[in-house]
């Protein structure tokens, strides 16, 4: 089986920092679990090319012969671009699948431009439930292509336990906007003026988009004792993230299951305090400890410091709810959604393959 995945500005790396982009290194994880499953996955990546230049783009996607084509949308570099839109209205041989990673929160023009998605994909697949059902409110024909896939962690787990700091907290995700930044640092400022003995890091990637943001942040921490690490590769992440016994992850909207900096910081062992949202889900909230703001985040700090059964019982949780968001089984997931979009595409002719010898 022959997949090409249609993705960001540029050719994935294999190594190295994480990306700018949590798409980017979701679509380089999925690529790379997809191959040890046995299927030909192939990046090609959509660039800075303009609506007048998606032949080319369908023209390259067709040289790897696929059997399917796999959009992955939107990106931080899709912006206001239509191409993705244009290329699964352009491709009539090979049936197209778009993992739409958000919906519900995106601009109005946005959930519009996927009206084309819907009328075009084969199969439209979603991260969780609340996403899926947003989508058919809009589109409620398009019902039956939705499929449900959620995401895994963009890093690894590590097992080590010796060196974990049990006043350690950190937070992790990229250094951008609406990613609860500003209240992590609220947090820390709390600490220092309580006279708390918390230690805090603050680990993700530099986004040159929102140079100026992070400027402001970095500066503004200046005087309290955060340590920073920023653009590590993965493994380095996994180690710092389980040095930490702690992570104050305040997401805008929520926990989800859609977010990969909260399986990560679970999957290597912290204990998570967050925010509670619309698609929080039952089985998450089991595993979590919600905060509406830092001071009662500092206040949850404070009870579960003095209760190391409760934080071994909520370490030992949140693993085992992260180990279900494997790489393989989602590899296996999207590898069955693939065989039944082909076995029911008897409208369109595949790709020719290649002669086997």
């Amino acid at each position: 089986m022959r997949i090409a995945f249609i993705t960001g500005p540029s050719p994935l790396q294999t190594e190295g920092p994480i990306q700018a982009c949590g798409l980017e290194d979701y679509t380089r994880c999925l690529v790379e679990a997809l191959r040890q499953e046995g299927v030909e996955a192939h990046i090609v990546a959509v660039g800075k090319r303009s609506l007048l230049r998606t032949r080319s783009l369908m023209q390259e996607a067709l040289k790897v012969r696929p059997e399917a084509i796999h959009i992955q949308y939107p990106s931080t570099y899709s912006g206001a671009s239509l191409v993705p839109q244009a290329l699964a209205l352009m491709s009539r041989k090979v049936p197209v699948l778009v993992t739409l990673h958000e919906f519900r929160y995106t601009h109005l023009l946005r959930r519009v431009s996927c009206l084309l998605f819907a009328l075009r994909s084969r199969a439209v697949v979603f991260t969780t439930e609340g996403e899926s059902q947003q989508f058919s409110v809009w589109y409620p024909w398009a019902r039956r292509k939705s499929a449900i896939i959620p995401i895994g962690s963009n890093i690894p787990f590590s097992r080590e336990e010796e060196d974990r700091d049990p006043l350690g907290v950190f937070f992790f995700g990229l250094m951008k906007p609406e990613k609860g930044l500003e209240e992590f640092v609220e947090l820390v400022k709390l600490a220092r003026d309580k006279n708390r003995p918390y230690r805090f890091a603050i680990i993700g990637a530099f986004v040159p988009k929102y140079a100026s943001y992070y400027k402001s942040i970095r500066k503004s921490t200046d005087d309290l004792p955060i340590t920073w690490h920023l653009d590590l590769p993965a493994e380095q992440v996994a180690v710092r993230l389980a040095r930490l016994r702690f992570a104050y992850l305040p997401l805008p909207n929520g926990a989800s299951e859609r977010n990969g900096s909260l399986l990560a910081a679970l999957g290597n062992g912290a204990v998570v305090i967050t925010k509670q949202g619309l698609q929080t889900t039952n089985k998450l909230s089991t595993v979590v400890k919600f905060a509406s703001e830092p001071l009662q985040a500092l206040t949850l700090l404070d009870d579960l410091t003095s209760n190391s059964e409760q934080v071994n019982t909520l370490s030992l949780q949140g693993r085992e709810y992260a180990s279900q968001h494997s790489w393989r089984s989602l590899a296996q997931a999207h590898r069955r959604l693939y065989e039944d979009v082909l076995l029911h595409s008897s409208g369109i002719d595949p790709a020719p393959r290649t002669p086997e010898h």
